[in-house]
């Protein structure tokens, strides 16, 4: 009888100390954050600024195709500066923080191609000139017809104070 109760008592004691290390540790990791997050909703063909990035969409079209939805969408893009994408350190990989949502549903990654249908080296983002490219998502039919809202394009824009949501629904 001492024994079962000396087990229960230990195992109780585990947990409370399992326990309250976590939350020392969440406490821990989150207490020098001082980033923000602000949503900025866009429209098609409106030029969006930060500094150093000009961007826009247009051409927007989603078509089911069989058992998927294809979404297509073409981005003009000038970088003057890289920014902290993924991140990471500076860089011009905008298609780190660049996917299709569809809300309590489904995420999908673009497909990205100059206007010729060519596949984009990110060595030509090291310029700062204007790219225009062709944003392609899929996604099966299934989650897209699932989701409990209208898609939208989500581009996370890091900013000095955090990130800055860019959203464009479909």
């Amino acid at each position: 009888m001492n024994n079962k109760w000396l087990k229960r008592g230990g195992i109780l004691l585990a947990i409370l100390l399992v326990g309250f290390g976590a939350a020392v540790r969440y406490h821990q990791v989150n207490a020098a954050t001082t980033e923000t997050i602000r949503t900025m909703k866009i429209d098609r063909d409106q030029q969006v600024h930060f500094p150093g990035l000009d961007f826009s969409f247009s051409r927007l079209t989603a078509r089911r195709e069989h058992e998927t939805y294809r979404v297509n969408a073409t981005m003009t893009i000038q970088q003057t500066k890289p920014r902290r994408y993924g991140d990471r350190g500076p860089n011009r990989s905008f298609n780190e923080n660049l996917r299709l949502v569809v809300p309590y549903s489904a995420l999908a990654v673009a497909e990205i191609t100059h206007l010729d249908g060519s596949p984009l080296q990110f060595s030509q983002l090291n310029n700062a000139k204007r790219n225009d490219f062709v944003l392609t998502f899929t996604v099966s039919a299934a989650q897209y017809e699932a989701g409990a809202g209208r898609p939208y394009i989500l581009l996370m824009v890091p900013t000095v104070t955090g990130y800055t949501r860019v959203e464009l629904p479909l």
